[in-house]
């Protein structure tokens, strides 16, 4: 999919601005074994359309060995909120490190002490390594939202999409008013595509009551 965006993502794919449809994202992938065993089983037996690799995990490595030609993005992550399981940059990017060695557990933490250049450097190294461990790479979104909620972040992501022509997730429209900026309006001024709504999905009662409620446009539901 390129970046050329229409009037709804519908139209750019080629169906009509008012019909309905669904996007179900399987996030995490590569988070740990069994998250690359559950996702995939979910890809390959119809439960998920799409799933999104976190490149610096430590079995995002196993999650590409296992890619078949899935619908694979790439979740750009910056965080790590485990206590126990940590990971860290995968480039040498100090002001992307807490004091245990492991990327920031908190969001906030994130913010305060990212140096966007060495941001930069390495959501584009996550980027290329998926690539080059020869995944397909669909679309582009990241972890926890910490880019979107950001301009100084989001600029980086939207730079990224643009430039390899990736389709962006996106949270919902009612996001913009805790980010303080219109994200979306941003990424649609730069051409980019992504989904009209997007809703996170817990559980299967949360999942039914999500497919009940659909409006015309594009659902992504975020698993």
């Amino acid at each position: 999919m390129g970046s050329e965006r229409g009037s709804s993502y519908l139209e750019v794919l080629g169906y009509g601005g008012s019909r309905v449809g669904v996007i179900v994202a399987a996030a995490e992938l590569g988070l740990c074994h069994a998250s690359n065993v559950g996702s995939y089983q979910a890809l390959r037996t119809g439960g998920a359309t799409t799933a999104r690799m976190m490149v610096p995990c430590p079995w995002a490595r196993e999650a590409a060995v296992l890619y078949r030609g899935e619908d694979i993005g790439v979740s750009l992550t910056l965080n790590c909120e485990h206590s126990v399981y940590r990971w860290g940059p995968i480039t040498p990017s100090p002001s992307l490190l807490d004091g245990d060695g492991g990327m920031p557990r908190e969001v906030d933490d994130l913010w305060d002490h990212a140096d966007p250049e060495e941001v930069g450097r390495e959501c584009r190294a996550q980027l290329e390594r998926a690539v080059h461990w020869g995944v397909g790479v669909t679309h582009l979104g990241c972890h926890r939202q910490a880019m979107v909620m950001r301009p100084e972040l989001f600029s980086i992501l939207v730079e990224l999409a643009s430039e390899f022509r990736l389709p962006l997730s996106l949270p919902a429209a009612e996001a913009e008013r805790i980010a303080g900026f219109a994200f979306r309006q941003v990424a649609e001024d730069a051409g980019l595509v992504f989904p009209d709504h997007c809703v996170e999905v817990t559980g299967s009662d949360q999942f039914e009551a999500a497919l009940f409620d659909l409006r015309p446009g594009i659902t992504e539901l975020v698993l």
